[in-house]
């Protein structure tokens, strides 16, 4: 390894949505706080795309650090949902 090379050891990852639509958030009693832990595999919203529902699942497990979007908010493939600091 180059003694020069600038490395980068982010600790932070997105959770990403899976299709183009628009997102939903679960309810307030349901939905995971700033800080709770979620496992790998869980959901943290859905996309609304026709009459369809697909989960957002996180592929880490960590920290729920905040979303990024807003509830309703049209979102495309790949766009961030939320942020998690990993365990």
């Amino acid at each position: 390894m180059d003694p020069t090379a600038e490395v980068l050891d982010v600790s932070e990852r997105v959770v990403i949505a899976p299709l183009t639509g628009r997102v939903t958030l679960p309810p307030q009693a349901t939905r995971a706080e700033e800080g709770e832990f979620v496992l790998s595999g869980e959901s943290v919203a859905t996309v609304k795309v026709g009459g369809q529902e697909v989960p957002v699942c996180t592929a880490f497990q960590g920290w729920l650090m905040g979303f990024l979007v807003l509830d309703g908010q049209p979102i495309r493939t790949g766009e961030p949902v939320a942020w998690l600091r990993m365990a």
